[in-house]
Parts: C-alpha cells; structure tokens; sequence
C-alpha cells in the first residue's frame, strides 16, 4: 500500500516513552521516506499539562530533545501545546534560533497573545484551527482568529475529534471543513471565497515539502469538493435517521404485538 504524506514525532502524551531507540527509529524513517515526499514535518510535538499523561519535566525534556533534533534534519515542525503557554513560549525561543524555521502550532485552543508573540517572531509559522472555533464557549479561540493576520492561519480537523457545529459529537472528518471554514470567514468578516483563496496560499507556504501540484491536489480536496462532501454528509445524516426510525418501529410493534414483532423480527 502506498504511504501518503505524513508527519512524525512523539505526542506530549507519550513523552515518557521516548529513548534513544525511538529516536533512532524516527530519524530513520526521515531518512528513508523524505527524498521522496512523504514526510513532512516532525511531530506533532510539545506540551500538554491538560491531563498530565507525562510528567511536565519528562515532557519538557523529551520537547527540547526533538526540536533539537528537528534542527539537525532541517525539518519542519507540527507544534501541540496545551495550558502550557509560558514553558512553550520560553523552550521555543531557545530552541528555535532559525526564524525562517517552518511551525505548524496545531489545533490551538489558547487565547491570542501566545499566537499573536509566535507570528510575530517566526514568520513562517502558521496556527491552525478545528471545529472547536464553532462552539459558543470557545471565544477565545475566535478572539484569536481575530486577533491573527488572515495569511497565519489554516484549516485543520483533528480527526475523529473537534466536529464542527452541527456536527458536535459525532466522528470528525475532512467533510466538515466547510463548517469551520464559514465560521473563520465570519470571523474575519470576509466571504468564504476570498478565505479558501487565501487559505490555499497559505498551506503552500507552510508545507516545506509540498510541489506545486500537491498544494493544488490539497486545495480541490479542501475546497472544490465542499459541496460535494456537504451532499454526502446529508444523505448520511437522512440514512441514519431511517435506521432509527426502522429500529424505533420495531421496538413499538414488539411492545404492542409480541406475534407481529417476532414476526417483523424473523424478518
């Protein structure tokens, strides 16, 4: 089977299980698969002192230890921070001397000084956003959209999580991109055309290893097919409901008609 482009690293929550082995392992895997293009980036990597699945030091350490080696390799990096601004802030900065350097912060879910100090200081990095910026409690998430240049930001869904309102609890995909992407437009008070414009501009210029027609493979499956996917997500949802209804039928007529319903259920 053929690999698609991807990234790799160690998640935060993970971190105690990196050694030099894993390391060696995914410097490996650089080497063999980045000539070619199917790796992009090392990560996604960082901190997250939400749940704590890793001590914070142990984090720290294994943090600076990959962005180090990202360096060596001369490779971009998908970033993960969460509730960990000030350590974040201050591990990057030492760590990160080249400012050209390319950052992708992933699914941010932070208020906008900590983007707003990143974009400032490292010009090719770009956040990106999930469906969560839909959400009536995430405000500031959308003070960051906000607050950021419309060219530093990217769509993102963090699959199977963060579904988009209407979407909000149910398996998270590409299909629902366009849901997010309204409500970045909203945001930013501009139609969602001149956003998807812009917006394919700005994946081209975050992904170091993306040609020319990747990006514009990227940009019609993210955006030409919008219409498309919102189809298919409808008869899906009309699908689902038959089945509930068909279920629902079934239960009454058991209730109701034991014979009927033994019957409708032989059936």
């Amino acid at each position: 089977m053929e690999m698609n482009p991807d990234c790799f690293g160690l998640h935060p929550h993970n971190s105690k299980e990196y050694d030099d082995k894993l390391e060696l392992r995914l410097v490996e895997i650089f080497a063999k698969y980045r000539e070619s293009g199917k790796v992009l980036a090392w990560g996604e990597i960082g901190l997250d002192y939400h749940y704590d699945f890793s001590p914070r030091d142990v984090q720290r350490a294994v943090f600076i230890r990959q962005l180090k080696k990202s360096n060596e390799l001369e490779l971009p990096i998908v970033l993960h921070i969460r509730e960990a601004d000030d350590d974040a802030l201050k591990i990057i900065r030492e760590n990160v001397t080249d400012k050209q350097k390319r950052i992708h912060l992933h699914c941010y879910t932070s208020s906008p000084p900590f983007a707003l100090q990143l974009v400032q200081e490292y010009p090719n990095l770009f956040v990106g956003f999930t469906g969560v910026v839909t959400f009536k409690n995430s405000r500031q998430i959308q003070d960051t959209v906000k607050a950021l240049p419309l060219d530093r930001i990217l769509l993102e869904t963090d699959a199977p999580y963060m579904s988009p309102i209407p979407f909000r609890g149910q398996t998270c995909h590409s299909g629902m991109i366009p849901q997010t992407a309204q409500k970045i437009a909203e945001l930013k008070g501009v139609t969602q055309d001149e956003l998807e414009k812009k917006l394919y501009m700005d994946d081209f210029k975050c992904n170091a290893s993306s040609t020319a027609s990747q990006a514009a493979e990227l940009n019609v499956i993210r955006f030409n097919a919008f219409d498309e996917m919102n189809v298919i997500l409808f008869v899906n949802n009309i699908f689902s409901y038959l089945i509930f209804c068909s279920l629902f039928a079934m239960l009454y007529t058991f209730h109701k008609e034991p014979r009927l319903g033994q019957l409708f259920y032989i059936f």
